[in-house]
């Protein structure tokens, strides 16, 4: 996408009229229409967005995980269509028990790649964060079947059925 030539519209800095933030918002609405990225704004390479991709990873593996989860963050404000972004802040968002946020991303990812059964699995484990127990075991179920059905998944699979062993009540199971 090349680069949206907002002060084409009003001058950087003055204050907008009606008319002009009205043009703004429709050349910004046709250009994510039309399958762009905020960051075509400011005119992002795929080299910048990777270095700061390599920013966020190098802060997460360091668990600097408020700092991680902000760089992630302006990865996806900027550019909501590289599923590694969406991931990459719910991880981060989840190391910091934002359960809820990190779900949301979590879904997000999962219904826009629905082979990867990986989303639906730290799902699961922000369930268990919100104490949502028998939640968990049944999204848990569905890592396990999803997992066995596809293969490359094996692994995933049984982090799962450990987890789901781990939280099952061995007397429901009587």
């Amino acid at each position: 996408m090349k680069k949206i030539p907002l002060t084409d519209v009003a001058a950087p800095g003055a204050a907008l009229t009606q008319d002009q933030s009205e043009a703004i918002a429709r050349q910004l609405m046709s250009h994510l229409a039309q399958g762009g990225v905020l960051g075509d704004i400011h005119d992002f390479s795929e080299r910048d967005y990777e270095v700061m991709y390599t920013l966020g990873h190098s802060l997460y593996t360091q668990a600097r995980y408020p700092e991680a989860a902000s760089v992630f963050g302006f990865l996806l404000l900027h550019n909501h269509q590289d599923l590694r972004f969406v991931t990459a802040y719910a991880a981060a968002l989840q190391m910091n028990q934002d359960w809820g946020g990190a779900i949301s991303l979590y879904t997000l990812a999962a219904t826009r790649d629905m082979s990867n059964p990986a989303p639906c699995f730290h799902t699961c484990e922000c369930l268990l964060g919100l104490g949502l127990k028998q939640q968990a075991a049944e999204g848990l179920a569905m890592v396990i079947r999803q997992c066995s059905a596809s293969p490359g998944h094996e692994a995933l699979g049984l982090r799962a059925q450990a987890m789901l062993d781990l939280i099952s009540d061995p007397q429901e199971a009587a």
